[in-house]
């Protein structure tokens, strides 16, 4: 004979399942707005700059907006969204209703809000009976980039590439050599590597003079000799558009890394900067951002037809 907490507890499952596919059912075509974030990915994006032990304080459960390990398991609301997790769920709600303390999840804290590393499951059960606060372990990762609430991953891959093109721009006063539309990108991490193709740029000038170039003329030599070429061959030839949503920034740290690849790959020939750029497009077309197959398997024409032009005069 099934106990009336047995009864209460898988009811109580019941119910906050419903409540879950209801929730799903509301943001079909916004999917992401009801999803968790994952730490793992969040720590990757942000790259905190430390860790600091807060020690146990009491959270707000609203304040909880990810998790370390079960952040498909459970909605943003963390109402849970399979059936495996009845077994452990309901254990925990036992121990709600039967007044049982249980120890202190763990979490880490970024900004002001929170993600879970060990109590997902008495999030879950706290989140579901409105429990406004829990106790938790607290570390506090630190970073410069804000969080919210609202934010998916998508918000924040936008913020963080936001925060890098300001830091981008603090440092080099490039705007009288560049115009900023065209050094927009659509990937975290790329503004650092603008700096270093710069940086080695500046060594490669250094190698043939006797005097060390400035970093404004560095910036000028590297802006008309690598990256404008490369922008006037997407202009030329509407290259973006075999790359929807992409950018002319995101061209060029393709262009050039396929351009040195196929200079290793042709040390007997040179390759023009141009021809690389249209290699790459011909090759890794994008069509609704999945890569052509057919573009894939097109060859070098125009780069052969310009080598043999050359043999042949």
């Amino acid at each position: 004979m099934v106990s009336e907490l047995e009864a209460r507890v898988k009811e109580d499952f019941k119910r906050a399942r419903m409540r879950e596919f209801i929730q799903r059912i509301k943001n079909v075509g916004k999917k992401e707005r009801n999803e968790l974030l994952s730490l793992e990915y969040v720590r990757n994006m942000l790259k905190p700059e430390n860790e600091t032990y807060i020690g146990l304080q009491e959270i707000p459960v609203s304040k909880i907006i990810g998790s370390e390990g079960r952040f498909q398991d459970f909605n943003k609301q963390f109402l849970p969204k399979y059936n495996f997790l009845e077994d452990r769920w309901k254990s925990v709600d036992k121990a709600y209703h039967s007044d049982i303390i249980l120890p202190p999840i763990s979490v880490y804290k970024i900004g002001d809000y929170f993600f879970i590393r060990d109590g997902n499951h008495r999030i879950s059960v706290a989140a579901a009976q409105g429990m406004y606060y829990v106790d938790a372990e607290v570390v506090e990762l630190n970073t410069k980039i804000p969080l919210t609430e609202e934010m998916t991953s998508k918000d924040l891959k936008t913020q963080v590439i936001k925060y890098e093109k300001q830091l981008f721009y603090s440092e080099f006063d490039i705007t009288k050599i560049i115009d900023p539309f065209f050094l927009n990108f659509t990937s975290v991490g790329c503004y650092e590597k603008i700096v270093i193709h710069i940086i080695e740029h500046r060594f490669y000038m250094d190698e043939f003079s006797e005097v060390d170039s400035s970093l404004e003329v560095a910036i000028t030599s590297w802006y008309e000799n690598l990256f404008l070429p490369i922008i006037e061959a997407v202009q030329e030839n509407n290259l973006l558009e075999n790359f929807p949503d992409r950018t002319y920034g995101d061209f060029y740290l393709w262009a050039i890394k396929h351009w040195d690849t196929l200079k290793k790959e042709n040390e007997d020939s040179e390759i023009d900067i141009k021809d690389a750029a249209l290699d790459y497009s011909e090759k890794f077309a994008e069509v609704d951002g999945v890569e052509s197959s057919v573009a894939a398997k097109k060859p070098m024409k125009k780069i052969y037809e310009k080598l043999i032009g050359k043999i042949l005069k």
